[in-house]
């Protein structure tokens, strides 16, 4: 087993598709090549990049995939045979619990900007006691908080026999069924990404798949491990036993950057030990008391807290200046005048739209469409604030057909980005403080994957509350 151990910005998943493309120019089938990931995005990059390359079709990728998906293939399901969103209303519906209808198993990432109903966090709770190949008990008393126990244990039963009842099955439900199936597919090259966010569950599964491969590649960085609390088992990839490969130059983190990020990870104390040098570019990294400061008219901007609600009186100063930013659903650039700019431009390009988007211009745009006026002419049914906004950004060289260069995130949500320069919050709530307190291992990693986002200028914000993470 070969261990690719890959600090921030030293191109990880580049050095995995590096092998995977020597080892397809070398004539290998990419039938017997298996690229496994934590995100459907990472997969989705992996399969585009060498499709594109090597002009390979669907089908020759076809075990380019996440866990849970490689899982559901083999067993051979159908998507009528996995719980549906009307099924956990159904469920949720029986045992008189509220649910929020997002599904936390898809959404980690993003788990942090999402307010949960209780029902959401038993369900929840029952996921990650089956990951952590923990009881449901000693699941709660780690993680339960003021759930009652008796309440979590009842869902956690009830889910079982609700699942049985249908013959259905939740993603858990994929892995642990797939461990006690026969699996008879062998690979010549199994590349394993984002290892350290695997639970115990995962771990079990990988290594069944591994004994049927000729030469695996496991890449990861232990430092940036911040999923424990959704079942991730760090200590695992810590102690995994291979050839090891530390890629020792970040091209991401300027030297200023890079020394302040070690600092961090001093704090850190069960850990891999890595060298890595510094990108050849230069940086900075300053304390700022407010964002009011800040120049946001060039470069990439990332601004990041540990939870949404430490984000949003910056978010209130950004709508306040008429900043172009992103944050979910809530930034100017996902709104619905937002929306129609960007379609008018299609309409100009004779690019296709359909009747729904056409819809949505239509509800700004009295007269009929002209493709020589310009859409701050054509939609005056925009109120004249927000035409003015939106003509004041892109007169001052924005784009609103693109990402917004300003973008509002948890760190966990930014995990994988970059920016040009990066704002940290430092705050956290009194649960994260205390858990801090107790294992400052984790937040330690938490605060190093936000130090690590910068490409050039870090700016750490003065604390707002009793209860931070000291930068």
């Amino acid at each position: 087993m070969n261990i690719i151990l890959g600090p921030p910005g030293t191109g990880k998943t580049t050095t995995l598709l590096k092998i995977m493309e020597d080892a397809l120019s070398s004539g290998m089938d990419p039938k017997k090549i298996g690229f496994i990931s934590f995100t459907k995005r990472a997969i989705k990059e992996a399969r585009d990049r060498v499709k594109i390359k090597f002009n390979l079709t669907t089908v020759q990728v076809q075990n380019f995939r996440t866990l849970h998906s490689f899982a559901f293939r083999h067993l051979g399901l159908s998507t009528r045979n996995l719980m549906t969103k009307k099924n956990y209303q159904e469920f949720a519906d029986v045992m008189g619990i509220e649910l929020t209808g997002i599904d936390t198993e898809e959404n980690l990432e993003d788990i942090e900007t999402v307010v949960f109903e209780d029902g959401d966090r038993l369900l929840f709770l029952d996921g990650v006691a089956r990951n952590t190949q923990r009881t449901i008990e000693e699941t709660w008393e780690k993680y339960g908080g003021e759930l009652d126990f008796h309440e979590v244990n009842r869902v956690h039963i009830g889910l079982a026999l609700y699942k049985q009842q249908f013959a259905i099955m939740d993603y858990t439900d994929l892995l642990e069924h797939f461990l006690v199936e026969d699996f008879n597919l062998s690979f010549d090259l199994l590349l394993i990404d984002e290892a350290q966010d695997l639970s115990a569950l995962q771990w079990k599964v990988i290594e069944k798949i591994n004994k049927k491969a000729k030469k695996v590649y496991i890449a990861g960085d232990d430092d940036q491990a911040i999923f424990r609390w959704a079942g991730a088992d760090i200590e695992h990839f810590i102690n995994l036993q291979g050839n090891v490969q530390v890629l020792d130059h970040s091209y991401r983190l300027p030297k200023e950057v890079h020394d302040y990020a070690k600092t961090i990870l001093t704090n850190i104390g069960v850990r891999r030990d890595k060298q890595f040098n510094a990108a050849d570019h230069g940086g900075s990294v300053q304390h700022i008391s407010d964002i009011e400061s800040l120049d946001f008219n060039k470069g990439s901007w990332l601004i990041l807290a540990r939870s949404a609600y430490s984000l949003f009186p910056h978010i209130s100063y950004a709508r306040s200046v008429g900043l172009f930013y992103s944050f979910k659903e809530r930034g100017p650039n996902n709104s619905l005048f937002c929306r129609a700019i960007q379609i008018y431009y299609r309409l100009q390009k004779n690019l296709n739209v359909d009747d729904n988007e056409f819809k949505i211009v239509s509800q700004f745009m009295p007269g009929t469409f002209r493709i020589e006026t310009p859409w701050y002419d054509a939609l005056t049914l925009m109120s004249p604030e927000h035409r003015l906004w939106f003509r004041t950004l892109e007169e001052g060289g924005e784009n609103l057909s693109t990402t917004p260069r300003v973008q509002f995130s948890t760190i966990h949500g930014a995990k994988g980005a970059e920016a040009d320069n990066v704002v940290i919050c430092p705050d956290v709530s009194y649960k994260a403080y205390k858990e801090m307190t107790e294992n400052p291992d984790d937040e330690a990693r938490v605060f190093y994957v936000a130090v690590t986002r910068a490409k050039k200028d870090l700016y750490l914000l003065t604390p707002q509350t009793r209860y931070y993470y000291e930068l």
